[in-house]
This record gives C-alpha cells, structure tokens and sequence, in this order.
C-alpha cells in the first residue's frame, strides 16, 4: 500500500469559533468540529480559537484547552502577541503556560491584533518561541487574493535573526481558509 495513501490528513488553519463573516454552520464547539473533520475525512487538526483573536487572547487559550481535551487528535494553537500592551503575559510565562497545558504551537494575528511582526515589538516573543522549540502560524490578515497584507521585509528581519524559529504563513480570508 503507497505510504502516502495510508497517511493521516490533518488541518494545520483550523480556527474553531466564528468570524464576523463566517458561514452558517461553522463548527462553534469541539464536538461539532470533530464531527466537520470526520465527515471530511481528516484524522486531527491544529486548532485555534477564534474569540482568542477578537477577545481576550489568554483566558480563550486557556477555554480552549478545556474543550479540546476530549479529543486528543485535535491539538491546540495558542494566539499571542506581544506583551507590551499588558494583555499577555510576557513571554517566558507565555511558554511555560504553553508547556503546563500540552500546547505545542504558537498562532499570531499582527494585523488582526495591530501589532508589528518586527524584532522591536514581537522580537522578544520570538526569540522566546524559537528557544522552546515552539512553531508559529503567522496569518496578516489578507482580506482578498490581490491584497498585499504580508510583511515580507518583517518576515525576512525575523527569519534572519532567529533562523531556528519555525514559521507558517497562512492566507485566511475570514469565513473561508486557502
């Protein structure tokens, strides 16, 4: 049998909530988005939370979690942001909270959130991710295919400073994943 054939498929941009935009039926709970997976053949995804992004970011991590604990293929995403702003911890906290509760990856926001993707704002959350080991999702935020949202010179400042730091971009038009 072709290895590849036999191979779990999993989602790596699941968020798990709604958007202002999203579409009726999104999944708002883990046991309905279990079920969206399953019906779609996917084994597991890394999930974050929606209201983590529009809300309040450390107690929805935290929620999250909570409700994903029943199901143990569908693994958790923190959303942060830098901690000047007093809604995060800093970032030392941040990881150790991260590594008490299980969660592997990290999910950043910065157009979402108003923040830079530059060493002197999120540098310091950066470096702090990279020394864990601790992948990052980055979503700007583009709203349409012609949109140029993506900090490509900020991208290439963080990759050259912290080349162990493991980054993907997502493009996420709110209410459809691409």
């Amino acid at each position: 049998m072709d290895a590849w054939a036999s191979a779990p498929l999993l989602d790596s941009n699941c968020g798990l909530g709604r958007w202002p935009t999203s579409p009726a039926g999104t999944p708002t709970s883990a046991a309905a988005l279990w079920a969206a997976l399953s019906r779609n053949g996917l084994s597991g995804a890394l999930v974050y939370s929606v209201d983590a992004v529009v809300a309040d970011a450390q107690p929805e991590n935290v929620r999250l979690v909570a409700e994903l604990e029943p199901y143990p293929t569908l693994e958790p995403a923190w959303v942060l942001m830098p901690h000047y702003g007093g809604e995060m911890d800093p970032p030392e906290a941040l990881a150790a909270a991260m590594r008490a509760a299980g969660v592997r990856a990290a999910r950043l926001f910065p157009r979402e959130q108003a923040y830079s993707l530059r060493m002197w704002q999120a540098g310091e959350l950066l470096a702090t991710l990279e020394a864990h080991g601790v992948p990052v999702w980055v979503d700007f935020g583009q709203r349409h295919w012609a949109e140029q949202a993506t900090d490509w010179d900020g991208l290439a400042e963080v990759c050259a400073a912290l080349p162990r730091l493991n980054i993907v971009l997502c493009f996420f038009e709110r209410g459809g994943s691409h």
